[in-house]
């Protein structure tokens, strides 16, 4: 992974980083509270964060894009 604007220390990775020629934003302090939030038509393929509780943000992102589907759908 190329490190293009950030930090990458043992433990703490931030800022955009390239891989393959995806180009990502990092923002995580540990490798197990992450969230990987993928994105389509943007500037960066994902984004990488440290959450208290990635399985809650993960619900309420996902139930958010579904509430806007349906928005869109009617």
């Amino acid at each position: 992974m190329l490190r293009l604007l950030g930090l990458s220390l043992p433990g703490k990775h931030v800022g955009t980083f390239s891989r393959n020629g995806e180009v990502s934003y990092w923002n995580i302090s540990n490798r197990e509270e992450n969230v990987v939030v993928e994105f389509s038509h943007e500037g960066f393929a994902r984004a990488v964060l440290t959450v208290d509780n990635p399985a809650e943000v993960a619900r309420t992102i996902n139930q958010a894009i579904e509430n806007s589907d349906q928005s869109a759908d009617q």
